[in-house]
This record gives C-alpha cells, structure tokens and sequence, in this order.
C-alpha cells in the first residue's frame, strides 16, 4: 500500500526532519558498507541496522502498476491516500526539539 506520492528514501528523511524541526547532514551511504555495518551491528542486543533491512533498502518499495490495475491499493480499499508532509505531523511531533510541549505551527509556516 502506498500514498499519493514517490519519494527517495532521502526525501522522506528530509521530510521527517523539517517536521521535527532538526538539521542533520544526511550522507549517502553505499550498499557493500551497509552490509559490513550491518554485519556488525546485528550482533549487538538491539541493532539499529540489520543485513535483512540493508536488503530491503536494495528494494524499490513502491505499488506496482499490477496491484493498481487490480484494486489492491488504498482507493482500492476505499481509503483516501495522504500526502506524506499531513500524516507525519501527528506521529512525530514528540521528536521536535521541546517535544510534545512545543506549540504546534504548520510544517508550510516555516
């Protein structure tokens, strides 16, 4: 299931972080070093990156042209998509700088 919207992985971190509020340098990071970092990683008790999730990022993660032709997406489902920048708000406003005690402002004020 998917929104209205493609987006790179990088342009949905740049979302989430325009909606926390929060600047951080977002560096590309190949494939084969994932896979060492990951390797690693995964040993620890709560690994913040697996081999497995390395191998899911190989993966475009986007609804097929086959799954909308057969109504297996949300209109399918009766379900109205939404845009990534009007769901984000309400999931991750704890994560801005003063958290939940910020006063809310819309993401297009900024």
């Amino acid at each position: 299931l998917g929104g209205p919207q493609v987006l790179t992985f990088k342009e949905c971190m740049e979302e989430l972080l325009t909606v926390i509020e929060r600047r951080r340098l977002l560096v590309p990071v190949p494939f084969w070093l994932a896979n060492i970092q990951a390797s690693i990683l995964q040993l620890l008790p709560n690994p913040l990156l697996t081999k497995d999730q390395v191998l899911q990022l190989r993966e475009h993660n986007i609804v097929s042209d086959e799954a909308a032709k057969a109504a297996r997406t949300l209109v399918g489902l009766g379900i109205q998509p939404q845009a990534i920048a009007t769901i984000l708000p309400s999931y991750l406003w704890r994560f801005r700088a003063a958290g939940q005690f910020q006063q809310r402002r819309p993401v297009a004020d900024r």
